[in-house]
């Protein structure tokens, strides 16, 4: 077994102890961590250093500032004053969704993500990915989503999907 197989049989011992708690600015550092963590997992390994880069700068700049309007929510998945999860909404658009790979396929990324469209006011829920994520793009449509439109950013270096989770189907 190597060492992430270790870890995630560490977690699932422990499965029953996560929780979904508002998000604190004292678990800012936990989160930019995990979030950077997890976008170096998940980008195409073709374009990594220009996905990661733009990703990371975005990731930070967003995360410092998106979690003091009120018109957003941001909730964090912990075990104890660990987080191993973050997904925040603004207005009708989920900004950011993560959860660390080990905790993948036990329920609780879906459990974050219900909390974050029960939350929102709105119908219609949006989100951007990064289209060669497949993982996550896979993820979302299992849990409602369909492809809306794809655009580039970073100068056409940068596919995004945009995705939408409609409550009223």
């Amino acid at each position: 077994m190597n060492i992430d197989e270790e870890y995630k049989k560490m977690l699932l011992k422990h499965i029953d102890q996560f929780e979904i708690k508002e998000y604190e600015s004292k678990y800012q550092n936990q989160v930019m961590c995990l979030g950077i963590k997890t976008l170096a997992d998940e980008v195409d390994e073709e374009n990594r250093y220009v996905e990661l880069k733009i990703l990371a700068e975005t990731f930070s700049k967003n995360l410092k500032e998106e979690y003091k309007k009120p018109e957003s929510k941001m909730w964090i998945l912990v075990n104890g004053n660990l987080v191993y999860g973050y997904t925040s909404i603004i207005k009708d658009h989920i900004r950011g969704f993560y959860v660390i790979p080990q905790l993948r396929g036990t329920g609780l990324a879906t459990k974050l993500l219900k909390k974050i469209i029960s939350f929102s006011v709105y119908d219609d829920i949006f989100l951007k990915v990064v289209h060669y994520n497949k993982r996550a793009r896979n993820f979302y449509l299992k849990n409602g989503f369909k492809d809306v439109e794809d655009f580039y950013e970073n100068n056409g270096n940068l596919k995004i999907t945009v995705m939408k989770f409609s409550k009223t189907n």
